[in-house]
Formats: structure tokens, sequence, C-alpha cells
């Protein structure tokens, strides 16, 4: 029986050609991928993705400040996106270039308990600024231990600190139960 995200992640794989792996030789696109965030997939963009970002012309610090953020973006979508009944967890994960700026834009599927965690976590993040959350690193891991945000982790706390506090984040209302997450961070060389 198709559930609400089914039907949702079907009309994704229609609109967005689900699978498709581009990577693309303008001067903007870096890397665009739409489809199932399968452990295969991860795989495959850790592999890759160093040697695209050199290929662009990053530096080797910012290759690894991206690096470490679509590492725990994409763990963090495969482990807490809505999936299929058949398992998939459908999503985007986008990086470009301008000049020496590159901006990772990552979304996927979520319930209306995640949006509200989400959104509260990621609002306190921007109250508080990178300087304050970095002189707190561990301790910062208490606005997780709370039970409004149990299951987030330092995997968001590390993907804020290595964009140096650059992101935004925003949520489309799909239904009552489900939101569309876009999580994007800037990376200045």
């Amino acid at each position: 029986m198709a559930t609400n995200i089914d039907q949702f992640i079907a009309s994704h794989a229609l609109f967005l050609n689900e699978g498709t792996s581009i990577i693309a030789d303008t001067e903007q696109s870096v890397f665009t991928y739409l489809g199932n965030f399968s452990q295969d997939f991860i795989s495959s963009v850790s592999q890759a993705i160093e040697q695209i970002l050199t290929d662009k012309g990053c530096s080797i610090s910012q290759t690894k400040r991206i690096f470490s953020i679509l590492v725990e973006g994409l763990q963090n979508v495969r482990q807490h996106g809505l999936s299929s009944s058949a398992g998939e967890v459908v999503g985007h994960l986008i990086c470009t270039k301008e000049d020496k700026n590159v901006r990772v834009s990552i979304g996927n599927y979520i319930n209306a308990e995640q949006q509200k965690k989400l959104d509260y976590v990621l609002g306190e993040f921007k109250n508080k600024g990178v300087d304050k959350i970095k002189q707190n690193y561990l301790s910062s891991f208490e606005l997780f231990n709370n039970e409004n945000n149990a299951d987030f982790g330092l995997g968001l706390v590390l993907m804020v600190l290595k964009s140096k506090g650059q992101f935004e984040h925003n949520f489309l209302s799909l239904s009552s139960d489900i939101f569309y997450f876009n999580l994007n961070f800037d990376v200045m060389e």
C-alpha cells in the first residue's frame, strides 16, 4: 500500500528524473544529484568529490571543509530522511561555485516532528553564532540532549562549524505531516 511519502517520492522521481547524476561542465555547477541516497551513492560521492573540487579550483582547506559538510549531510539524509515503502530515501545534493564561494545544498523529505526540531535547532545556531558554538563545542551538544532534540547529533554542529556559520534553511510543506527540507551552506575560500 502506497503511503503519502511514496506518492511524493513518485512525483519527485517523475519531475526530477530520479537517479540522474550530472557532473556538469559549467563554471558554476560542481555537482548535481537528484534521487535515492543509497549507501552506494554516499560512498561513490565521498570517493569522487575531492577530485571534483580540486579540478574546479578549490583550495585544500576549502575542499576539506566541503567534504566534511557533504559526508555529514549525506549521512544525515540517509539516517533521518523519510523513506518510501521500498526503503528509498530521496533528495538532492547540489554544489555550485561562484568565484571563491562554494554553495552546498542538501535536501530531503522529513516529517512534521523533525521539521519542528530542525527549525528550532538551526534557529538556535543562528542566534548563538558560530563563535559561541565553537567556544562551547562540546557543551553545544546539550542542545541535542533535551527531549525536544534527541534525534539530532553532533553532525549538524560540525556542518555549521565547517561552514563558519554561513547557512540557511527552509521547509516546503507538502502535507500536514510531510515537508521537504532544504539546507544550504556557503563555504568561502
